[in-house]
């Protein structure tokens, strides 16, 4: 993750380079308010759907513990691109799954200096992972970054 996430700072900062030398100051502020904005509703909409699905009787929120898209996420299997995860309870995730989220961490980086507020949800909801361990990865990869 902390390798896509790298190359993902990288793209992002040559767009914020453009632009700035388009739009001047007034449009990076423009971008990146625009770009938090986005990233804190859809982030605060899957902790809103967390907090009413533990409202829900224990059953159904032991039943909901792994997000579906995880479940489903987990059970794609992508020949050669499969990395065992002793985290997950040694289930497997594609790499195919891993890139893009590690990319987009890096991207937020370069956007708005906060890559962990998507790094970490997006491993927590996307593929399953403990929220300890979410954090913990998203620290090293922050060293990486």
């Amino acid at each position: 993750m902390g390798l896509f996430s790298e190359a993902g700072i990288y793209v992002g900062k040559g767009f914020m380079t453009d632009i700035r030398a388009n739009s001047g100051d007034l449009g990076t502020d423009l971008y990146v308010s625009v770009v938090f904005i986005i990233v804190l509703a859809a982030v605060g909409g899957f902790v809103l759907r967390d907090a009413l699905i533990s409202r829900m009787d224990a059953a159904s929120a032991e039943e909901n513990k792994v997000p579906r898209l995880a479940r489903w996420v987990q059970s794609v299997r992508i020949l050669g691109t499969m990395m065992r995860f002793r985290a997950l309870g040694d289930r497997e995730v594609s790499l195919l799954f891993i890139a893009p989220l590690g990319f987009a961490t890096g991207m937020l980086a370069s956007w708005i200096a906060f890559g962990g507020f998507i790094g970490v949800p997006a491993m927590v909801y996307v593929l399953g992972v403990p929220a300890i361990m979410a954090t913990a990865t998203e620290l090293v990869v922050a060293f990486i970054m």
